[in-house]
């Protein structure tokens, strides 16, 4: 990227932005198309490199060329040619009106590069007016090339894909179309640079297709710069009928005059064999497969590098050979006596006295364990030992808990079961009695027996409790 420097922004398209570039060595002008390779899906990927593979092998002057390719910070940059008067929506805008002349010059170089396309077995699907590029000096430049499809075998497409406002009646019913959809939006360009408008219009998509399948284009202006004649080729071109439709080499003989008179050049020649059979998912990816179409098309950036030329050595000569070098004669080392070290009898240290004897501590006995120990798992269920050393009770039962000591409780008395019946209010009536007759049992007294004493209570206990 070194290589080129932006000069300013130019128009934004639906997979990049495209800028206008000044090579550095030479001061030509480019236009480059930058495109994010990052969370690309296949069919964009694909889309992509059949656009770049069709820039690179057409030979046509109507149709642009990619000039260079590179990547830099992640981006796709696809180089071309720079076109400086814009696409033909830009021209009406600024020249509202055309003159037959121009028009006629604008459409027959149209048919020529979609003569160089068909020659080749390829159909572009997405011909309009923004994809059609115009030089100050009136030449066009077919671009765009992102939807186009090559024809194996005879056999056409089938994909519901382009403008809607340009699509020919064929794909809008999903029937299987060739050569003569690319006819159609070749009328419908025309149309667009005679009326400033497309020829079919609607509120919605569906309007626009049921407008495109059944009506006719709308009302030709009656302008005295145009002709009967490119009114009636208009409406020849814009023929639902596909069979009935011509095909572009019927225009190119119908308009073999005027071609000549503007001096168009109408090339049949085969583009180059090229394809590109790896679809790249990763950065690396790219910059393998970037690098093998610069290399193989030889483009601004190839870094083909020349077959090394090896000099012929030549044979030494004798009086170019070094001179041996003589060895000096052997002298014999010095002999270097050591004396050795003599050995040193050191005293031996005095032999430390033993401290007087101190007796012992007495040896604390251990621990015995009893032999009537109990086992730790039935120790929790012994209850505490009694002062007077009385016998333990019985083992109590298991609900009471390892912590507590076992007392003797009165057995509660188990109330009797009630049965359940259907109606709440009868259960709860029920409960209430056996509650009182429970109390009545306990001798609670006359005050916790409820105002029924009587009733509730046994007669006799009555009687008894009356005589005191």
């Amino acid at each position: 990227m070194d290589r080129y420097k932006i000069i300013k922004f130019l128009n934004k398209g639906a997979f990049g932005k495209i800028y206008l570039v000044e090579e550095r060595n030479t001061g030509v002008k480019y236009a480059l198309k930058s495109i994010n390779i990052v969370n690309l899906d296949y069919y964009t990927k694909s889309s992509i490199l059949n656009e770049i593979r069709i820039l690179i092998i057409n030979n046509s002057e109507y149709m642009l060329k990619c000039v260079d390719l590179t990547i830099y910070k992640k981006k796709l940059c696809i180089i071309t040619e720079y076109i400086d008067g814009g696409d033909l929506t830009d021209l009406k805008k600024n020249k509202k009106t055309l003159s037959n002349n121009d028009i006629e010059k604008i459409y027959l170089q149209i048919c020529a590069g979609v003569n160089s396309m068909h020659y080749n077995h390829i159909i572009h699907r997405d011909l309009k007016p923004a994809n059609i590029l115009i030089t100050k000096d009136g030449i066009i430049k077919i671009c765009d090339f992102g939807i186009s499809k090559q024809i194996i075998n005879g056999r056409g497409a089938r994909t519901l894909i382009g403008t809607p406002y340009c699509m020919s009646p064929e794909i809008l019913r999903n029937q299987y179309y060739d050569y003569k959809a690319d006819i159609w939006g070749i009328g419908c360009i025309i149309y667009f640079l005679v009326n400033n408008e497309y020829p079919f219009d609607g509120r919605n998509i569906s309007e626009l297709k049921q407008n495109i399948l059944t009506k006719n284009p709308k009302y030709l202006n009656n302008n005295t710069l145009h002709n009967n004649t490119l009114n009636n080729f208009i409406n020849e071109i814009l023929e639902k009928d596909k069979h009935k439709r011509l095909n572009i080499k019927e225009i190119i003989n119908k308009n073999i005059n005027e071609i000549k008179k503007h001096n168009i050049q109408i090339q049949n020649q085969k583009y180059n064999n090229y394809d590109i059979n790896m679809i790249p998912y990763t950065e690396t990816d790219w910059l393998t497969v970037v690098k093998r179409i610069v290399n193989d098309n030889n483009l601004l950036s190839s870094d083909k590098k020349l077959p090394k030329i090896h000099k012929e050595r030549k044979p030494p000569t004798i009086n170019e050979n070094p001179p041996i070098p003589t060895m000096s004669p052997m002298v014999p080392l010095p002999k270097i006596h050591k004396e050795r070290k003599k050995w040193t009898i050191k005293e031996h240290p005095p032999i430390p006295t033993m401290s007087p004897m101190v007796p012992l501590p007495p040896r604390m006995k251990p621990r015995m364990k009893p032999s009537n120990e109990i086992n730790h798992r039935e120790r929790r269920y012994l209850p505490i030992a009694s002062p007077n050393n009385n016998p333990p009770p019985a083992r109590p039962p298991d609900r009471i808990k390892h912590n507590q000591p076992y007392i003797p409780i009165e057995r509660q008395p188990i109330p009797p079961k009630i049965h359940q019946h259907s109606n709440y209010k009868f259960n709860e009536f029920r409960q209430k009695r056996y509650k009182r007759q429970n109390d009545a049992e306990k001798n609670l007294g006359y005050y916790n027996c409820g105002t029924n004493f009587y009733r509730n209570n046994n007669i006799k206990w009555v009687l008894g409790l009356r005589q005191y």
